[in-house]
């Protein structure tokens, strides 16, 4: 497939998908979008202070933006006092370092997308992290390339696919472990067993992709996550993508707007009782009357998708299928009352 290269308008670079026409990132920034919809309202850098290991699984990886801009916040924390008290309190009775631990599984389908790695990491908000990698014993950097740029697919081990692992030691305060699987994610999702505190959710939208936006695959995020802690932060805020986390037992709020993107959805396992009515920085915010209204609507009726394997085309059938014999209350009818 052949990929055309866009940049966005805080400089970094996107690039279109030849197989459903988008943009795989917000025009008003890649990198923009990772930090606005993924790595501030997830809380990781707070948690892995307090937790002193961070477990993340990055869905439909892509150019990895939201994976490099968290490791790229992360290092940020260097020059913070209280990180570095933290850090301290973390040694070895020795007086050994102890690192701070961060494992990511990034699940992506299509290998000739990973060949832009290099592009990602110049741009200038990286450069922490390409300097770190750089600079790293035993080749890092390069070592990171191989590692996600082969674009042969899957490796394979005895006729099973393997993940590509890599372990990126930056003392004194980091051990970055990745895994990058070349899978389809409905494919691959079911297999995961450790638990994860975060997932970052960030395939193409509902409209081209329905089987990735299935109450179903949501399911299969709530079993992974951490009880009462876990979270699922996505770009998407359609009804159907904010009912079917609902229906699969997650509480759900809204992040900010972006560009001409309205906002995005952060999704809890705690319940709705257990969340700040009014978190002390509005990086997410409760759903408004409207909203829940709307989701309450046929609009709100999610994707579904029994066994993870159903078509593109029967996914939506079934949904329109579904909302043609509902009794509840229009889509339409609930958009004539938005504020």
């Amino acid at each position: 497939m052949s990929y055309e290269m866009v940049q966005t308008a805080d400089g970094s670079l996107s690039c279109r998908d030849p197989l459903t026409g988008q943009l795989c990132h917000n025009l008003a920034g890649a990198y923009t979008e990772s930090v606005h919809f993924y790595t501030r309202p997830s809380g990781l850098l707070s948690l892995i202070r307090s937790q002193g290991r961070i477990r993340v699984l990055d869905a439909c990886y892509g150019l990895g933006y939201n994976t490099w801009s968290l490791l790229n916040e992360l290092l940020g924390l260097e020059t913070d006092p209280e990180f570095l008290a933290d850090w301290e309190h973390r040694k070895e009775p020795s007086g050994a370092p102890k690192p701070f631990v961060v494992s990511m599984i990034c699940i992506e389908k299509y290998p000739e997308i990973l060949q832009f790695l290099p592009q990602v990491l110049d741009f200038p908000s990286l450069s922490v992290l390409k300097e770190k990698l750089t600079a790293s014993e035993h080749n890092t950097y390069y070592r990171t390339l191989q590692c996600f740029m082969d674009t042969k697919g899957g490796v394979l081990d005895g006729g099973d696919l393997r993940p590509r692992s890599l372990i990126l030691e930056l003392p004194p305060f980091w051990r970055f472990e990745l895994e990058l699987w070349v899978d389809d994610l409905r494919l691959r999702l079911p297999q995961l067993r450790d638990p994860m505190d975060t997932i970052f959710h960030d395939p193409f939208s509902p409209q081209k992709m329905p089987e990735l936006w299935t109450a179903d695959l949501f399911s299969e995020y709530y079993r992974l996550l951490q009880p009462n802690g876990g979270k699922v932060l996505t770009y998407g805020a359609a009804a159907a993508t904010r009912g079917g986390l609902m229906e699969a037992g997650f509480s759900i709020a809204k992040t900010p707007g972006l560009g001409a993107k309205g906002g995005g959805t952060i999704a809890f396992t705690a319940p709705a009782t257990l969340l700040p009515a009014s978190p002390p920085d509005p990086i997410w915010v409760p759903l408004t009357d409207w909203e829940q209204e709307y989701i309450g609507s046929r609009a709100g009726i999610p994707y579904r998708d029994a066994g993870l394997s159903q078509s593109r085309e029967a996914i939506l059938l079934q949904r329109e299928v579904e909302q043609a014999q509902s009794a509840r209350p229009s889509g339409a009818g609930a958009l004539k009352r938005k504020p």
